[in-house]
């Protein structure tokens, strides 16, 4: 009798469980999502700066920081996005793509500054683009 009891416990327990998580808890809500995407989005302009700053280009190990600090912010801006169902990333990816080029490019490193500057220049403009529509709808959502 106890071990029927016991069963029906952890049933009842497995059951409420899968309810719960068939009913999207701890998925965020679309206001959620874009909020997360607009600070995602703050967090890779605030990056930028660094790759930018000609003294980052006296070291590879200091150029190698700053590449990988705007890697994985455009990386938090990419999965972000993917919560947000009416936003297109494409123009930011494309321009990432280019900025990637600039920066993997076989110039010395000195060298590599102006190209990188052109790119991140289309970068950032593709990201005002993403930024001004998320945070448009940001606010028609309030």
């Amino acid at each position: 009798m106890r071990k029927t009891i016991v069963i029906l416990l952890v049933l009842a327990l497995a059951i409420g469980g899968a309810a719960f998580a068939v009913a999207g808890c701890g998925e965020p809500s679309p206001e959620e999502a874009r909020a997360q995407l607009e600070t995602d989005l703050e967090t890779l302009k605030d990056s930028l700066p660094t790759l930018l700053n000609p003294d980052t280009y006296s070291s590879s190990e200091a150029f190698n920081e700053a590449t990988d600090e705007v890697q994985k912010s455009f990386d938090d801006v990419i999965e972000s996005a993917k919560t947000v169902t009416d936003i297109q990333t494409e123009d930011l990816s494309k321009a990432w793509d280019n900025l990637k080029k600039a920066i993997a490019s076989d110039e010395p490193l000195l060298n590599k500054l102006d190209s990188i500057q052109v790119a991140a220049a289309e970068f950032t403009d593709a990201w005002q683009e993403l930024y001004d529509e998320v945070t448009e709808q940001l606010q028609q959502e309030k």
